[in-house]
């Protein structure tokens, strides 16, 4: 049997498109015709390619019943209301982790970050002093260790570097951090 096509692209709107599938005849248009998705080969529209692209997009057959989708319990249907489901979803992602950081705060796992802020800025400005008061502390203790002569430099080395050593061993010394939470305004007089 010959596979049935049509010559123009009104025609196979009126034998194929009007009569099988309930769609306007501006969407047949959108998508059958030249550049469109169902191009004419040889000049013929055929009934095959048609159908296939009219089952993937969904278009309901003549005399088939469509089923209205159903609103949600918000009154969505389709993409909205899959949308909002999810935006549901993630609100209630971002309220459990809010409550999982709010019990770590209260059982003391958390630290305030302008608490750490200001220790780490304390430790700074303790290695800062102390690597630029290192040379006019020690700088007699220095030269004399090598006896200002460059045939000790091995030795100069080694007493800078154990020097630096020392003040970075004090920088990173973890302090015990004892934090206070207090509730409510802390804003109120």
């Amino acid at each position: 049997m010959a596979e049935k096509f049509y010559n123009s692209i009104n025609q196979a709107w009126i034998k194929f498109g009007q009569e099988g599938w309930q769609i306007s005849r501006r969407t047949f248009f959108n998508y059958v015709g030249k550049d469109k998705q169902v191009k004419p080969i040889g000049g013929k529209y055929y009934e095959s390619d048609i159908s296939e692209l009219a089952l993937q997009l969904g278009w309901v057959p003549v005399g088939k019943k469509v089923e209205a989708e159903q609103p949600d319990e918000e009154g969505l249907t389709g993409d909205a209301a899959k949308r909002f489901q999810e935006a549901k979803a993630k609100d209630k992602e971002y309220e459990a982790e809010l409550r999982r950081l709010k019990l770590e705060q209260t059982q003391g796992k958390l630290i305030d970050r302008e608490s750490v802020e200001m220790l780490m800025a304390g430790k700074t400005s303790v290695l800062d002093t102390g690597l630029r008061q290192l040379f006019l502390m020690k700088g007699r203790e220095l030269i004399h260790a090598v006896e200002g002569n460059p045939e000790h430099e091995d030795a100069f080395i080694q007493l800078l570097n154990d020097e630096l050593d020392e003040l970075l061993s004090e920088f990173a010394r973890t302090d015990e951090i004892t934090m206070e939470f207090v509730s409510g305004n802390q804003f109120d007089s």
